[in-house]
């Protein structure tokens, strides 16, 4: 996978390196791998929906400043820190 781009994303309960590619507005991901700790039910639940959301492909737009992410039926909104 050397020069694959790679999403990572820390969740409550362990880091997701997804490896990626664009598609014009579309993120397709590719199988995921995490590191394994242990975590309460609250945080496996929290890390199971982020890999939810990147199970298949995801647009991204930029909407007034903000990066706005849609998978399944959810959208991730990041912004500038205020």
């Amino acid at each position: 996978m050397a020069g694959t781009p790679m999403l990572v994303i820390e969740t409550p309960c362990n880091t997701l390196n997804i490896p990626v590619r664009l598609r014009g507005s579309i993120i397709v991901p590719g199988a995921a791998t995490a590191t394994l700790k242990a975590c309460d039910p609250t945080r496996a639940a929290e890390q199971a929906w982020v890999e939810k959301v990147f199970a298949s492909d995801v647009d991204w737009a930029r909407v007034d400043g903000r990066l706005e992410i849609t998978g399944g039926n959810a959208t991730i909104v990041f912004g500038p820190d205020e």
